[in-house]
């Protein structure tokens, strides 16, 4: 399931708040990042751009 968010992002279902990395511990001591979330997201942001302009006004 690494990316089901681009598939859903290809077929035009917008995920306005999936794009940010995964973590926890938000604004704490022991927050945290994964790192390799990094990739999956700026690929899911990529393909919503490309989806997004590819679409007429």
């Amino acid at each position: 399931m690494k990316y089901a968010y681009l598939i859903l992002a290809v077929v035009g279902w917008v995920l306005s708040g999936w794009y940010g990395p995964v973590g926890g511990n938000q604004h704490s001591e022991e927050e945290y990042l994964d790192i390799e979330s990094l990739e999956e997201r700026a690929l899911l942001l990529a393909f919503t751009i490309e989806a997004l302009s590819a679409k007429t006004i």
